[in-house]
């Protein structure tokens, strides 16, 4: 039984397409970088938080003493 030929171009494409590396190296520098920002966001918030509030605190002082009600 032959095959159509729309049908074997497109399987032929197809098998192409899975043994190409070409953009390997982009994807795995991708998923890197997607750990790394999931690890940053994880993590750096809790370490920033306090001196955060902490500045927005002396601005609200600040704010207040400088406001004349």
């Amino acid at each position: 039984m032959m095959k159509r030929p729309e049908k074997a171009e497109r399987q032929d494409a197809v098998s192409r397409a899975w043994k190409d590396q070409r953009g390997q190296d982009l994807i795995e520098y991708a998923l890197m970088g997607a750990m790394v920002a999931v690890a940053v966001a994880a993590f750096v918030p809790y370490q920033i938080v306090p001196s955060m509030c902490h500045i927005y605190s002396k601005l609200i002082s600040v704010a207040s003493t400088l406001s004349p009600n």
